[in-house]
């Protein structure tokens, strides 16, 4: 009789169409030939309550890697855990007591990191849109394609534009407007000024323009 468990590779899944549990295909090298593999067929696999998830195919980088429990439930195995290093790169800046949620698939580079009183939301590498929410620097930041915007306890509400040339600040009862050119109104089609920096709005429909050292 073998043992109970064994680390396995995992190769293609999917969402099975009557169960709709994930399955993956498992095998058991147990030679020095690649191929001489104990294979294990289609098997369930089972992981925390509310984490769904579907191991990458191999490549020429790697394979995940399951934890199969053998002859249970009726059928051959069931993976009860896995993992893929070809992803360690994603969450390899992790600290202890952090933890990650991220996909596995080749260049899918999406993860959500929960540090000491932080989420962060990251998807590419380099960051291309980020959203975190951090309690501990009291700011909430969203990034995206070279914009940003941020709401803190320190600068209020922050929104910028890719390059920084524009940009509007909101804190308590001040709106500082950074712009070559400000357009107002419902259809503007004349800038109300150019080279506007800072503008500051004293008071309803009034653009006063803060004076240029």
């Amino acid at each position: 009789m073998g043992k109970d468990f064994d680390i396995v590779q995992l190769g293609t899944s999917e969402v099975d169409d009557d169960t709709g549990v994930p399955v993956v295909q498992a095998a058991n090298r147990i030679g020095e030939d690649e191929t001489d593999l104990e294979q294990f067929g289609d098997v369930a696999m089972f992981g925390a309550l509310g984490v769904t998830a579907l191991p990458a195919a191999k490549t020429k980088d790697g394979a995940a890697e399951g934890v199969i429990l053998r002859s249970c439930g009726g059928s051959e195995g069931m993976c009860i855990a896995a993992r893929d290093s070809r992803t360690n790169k994603t969450v390899g800046d992790l600290g202890p007591g952090e933890t990650a949620l991220h996909a596995t698939g080749d260049g899918f580079d999406s993860r959500i990191v929960c540090r000491e009183q932080s989420i962060a939301l990251v998807i590419g590498d380099p960051v291309k849109v980020g959203f975190q929410l951090d309690n501990l620097a009291k700011k909430v930041q969203l990034a995206a394609f070279g914009h940003f915007v941020e709401v803190s306890e320190e600068w209020g509400i922050v929104l910028a534009a890719h390059g920084g040339k524009s940009f509007i600040s909101i804190k308590g009862d001040t709106i500082w407007i950074k712009a070559p050119k400000l357009l107002l109104g419902d259809k503007p089609t004349v800038p109300v000024s150019t080279g506007i920096s800072p503008a500051v709005v004293a008071s309803p429909g009034v653009l006063v323009p803060a004076p240029t050292p």
